[in-house]
């Protein structure tokens, strides 16, 4: 009888706030109110706003609140993530007023408090009570006119909020509570929660959780890989097998990352067969102790390498003369979208887990940073407001 491989250990269910929304479950997740008389939204249709909120965040964009008049969307307020600044803007039908913070440190897991105030085309923009930014738009129209619906946290898939830069046009990756206009808190009940829950009550790290079941995320659409490529990533896992990276063409070249019962495998093909770098383990569940792990892996020409943490690298033996992985396609991460087979991968499941700090380098060239938490397609069950488990 073969004994079966022990499990890793998994994590308690982190506890929550109660009655504190949280997104990030959903790229869409979003709480939507109807802007409707005689409530206290309905006060945010003036020539003067006084909006504040409280929110935290472990990943640095997405939407935390937006209106507008539809479908135009010349009328609006919103508010945003935008690589760890807090940005907000609106318009009363012409000019429009951006308000940024020049400090890139709010998605530091601490809660923070925004308020955002506008007399006609006039607006101030403080965060934790301390005046960041101010300005005035161009434009004589002086009244948000015609607002119908307050998203928080997010938007809906079909709804284009046309304000928000596309970097930060995915849901919020953390929590938002404490809505008040005019020092009024929100008083209609909620029309629509979609893919939000209970925020967390201890803030989550930076990065991504593949929780039960994982799931994929598409970080890139056209990913290079070619003749010399590094790429890093940190993870801490609670399952001992399954795929971290992959990317592949229709010729058969690939790159593949996987994790089997505690082994860390990387391979790539050229066309000249299989490169492999293998970090081997006595122990299935050595990497399962709750701390975070580092990955490096190379490509350069036909030999492949990889390293865990600082523990010695490992090389693949040259292998063909082809030199060039001639990849020019989708880099997933975590897992694959149902109905698609890479070439290269050798197990059935999916990660889980958290993954964050994911960089591709070439020779010669910057680090380039793939953000995790605002991927090009998502699916299965995952978290992108961060990893929530101790």
């Amino acid at each position: 009888m073969t004994t079966p491989l022990p499990t890793c250990p998994m994590p308690d269910d982190p506890a929550e706030l109660e009655d504190v929304l949280g997104f990030g479950l959903d790229l869409n997740s979003h709480a939507l109110y109807r802007i409707r008389r005689p409530s206290t939204l309905f006060k945010l249709i003036s020539s003067k706003t006084e909006l504040k909120f409280s929110f935290r965040a472990s990943n640095p964009n997405g939407i935390m609140l937006y209106t507008a008049n539809e479908p135009s969307q010349t009328d609006f307020l919103e508010c945003h993530l935008e690589g760890s600044k807090v940005a907000c803007s609106f318009s009363a039908g012409r000019g429009t007023l951006k308000l940024i913070t020049p400090a890139a440190t709010y998605s530091d897991g601490k809660w923070h408090t925004v308020w955002l105030s506008r007399e006609k085309v006039d607006g101030t923009l403080y965060v934790d009570g301390i005046e960041v930014d101010s300005g005035k738009a161009s434009g004589s129209p002086t009244y948000i006119n015609s607002l119908e619906r307050l998203f928080l946290g997010g938007v809906p898939e079909e709804f284009d909020a046309k304000r928000v830069p596309a970097s930060s046009k995915n849901s919020f990756p953390g929590c938002i509570k404490n809505v008040t206009v005019d020092d009024q808190k929100i008083n209609t009940p909620v029309t629509n929660l979609y893919k939000a829950q209970n925020c967390y009550r201890d803030s989550p790290e930076s990065g991504v959780s593949f929780k039960n079941g994982g799931g994929y995320l598409k970080v890139a659409d056209k990913y290079s890989v070619g003749q010399r490529q590094e790429i890093s990533l940190e993870i801490k896992l609670t399952s001992h097998t399954g795929l971290l990276l992959s990317s592949w063409n229709a010729k058969g070249d690939y790159i593949v990352l996987e994790m089997s019962k505690g082994n860390i495998i990387f391979r790539a093909e050229n066309g000249g067969g299989q490169l492999v770098a293998q970090h081997s383990v006595n122990d299935p569940l050595q990497f399962c102790d709750g701390e975070w792990h580092k990955i490096q892996v190379w490509k350069r020409n036909n030999i492949v390498q990889i390293q865990v943490d600082e523990n010695p690298s490992y090389e693949s033996v040259p292998l063909g003369a082809q030199t060039s992985a001639d990849i020019y396609d989708p880099l997933y991460v975590g897992g694959l979208p149902v109905g698609e087979a890479a070439k290269g991968v050798t197990v059935t499941e999916g990660y889980t887990g958290c993954v964050r700090n994911l960089i591709s380098k070439k020779p010669g060239g910057d680090p380039q940073t793939l953000y995790l938490a605002n991927p090009l397609m998502m699916g299965g069950n995952l978290y992108l407001g961060g990893c929530p488990y101790k």
